[in-house]
């Protein structure tokens, strides 16, 4: 669980259409409104183009949240994360399509967390980042399906899912 000084937040992005209970899914990069079914909805739709949010994110009191991004991009970034650093002390993420990218350094039992847009680092025992990291990843599947429950057949949902071990 995590606390109040180390926590993960989605803001939805009214103003990204894909959120709309009523929007068709259709292809960013199709023929002008091209539409698709929610099962063929692509990756490059969640990472790139659909789904965005303010991510408020706070890591021992300090603030590296990020504004309009894709949710899923952004909990993906970090999902692996945890299990790189307890085999390397070092990791690096990036978003898919953004010019953001957070630095971590494991030092014992303690995760360093930086990035290249946010001034500092904080400092978080590697269990809480661990937990911070999980629930970046439920929170966005759960923001995901709350808002159409017909993504839960997404192929690609269902199969980078089972990849990080939620499926």
């Amino acid at each position: 669980m995590t606390t109040e000084d180390t926590a993960i937040r989605y803001d939805v992005r009214r103003e990204d259409e894909s959120w709309d209970p009523s929007w068709t899914p259709s292809l960013t990069l199709g023929e002008d409104g091209e539409t698709t079914s929610w099962e063929d909805l692509p990756e490059s739709e969640f990472l790139a183009f659909r789904f965005r949010v303010n991510a408020v994110l706070t890591v021992a009191g300090q603030d590296f949240s990020t504004t309009y991004i894709p949710v899923l991009d952004f909990a993906l970034a970090w999902s692996w994360v945890p299990q790189s650093l307890t085999g390397e002390p070092r990791a690096e993420t990036a978003m898919t399509a953004e010019g953001l990218v957070y630095r971590f350094v494991r030092q014992q039992d303690q995760v360093h967390v930086s990035s290249n847009l946010h001034p500092g680092t904080a400092a978080v025992p590697l269990g809480a980042f661990t937990e911070l990291v999980d629930d970046m990843v439920t929170r966005a599947f759960g923001l995901l399906y709350g808002a159409h429950p017909q993504l839960r057949g997404n192929r690609y949902l269902l199969d980078v899912g089972r990849r990080i071990g939620r499926g």
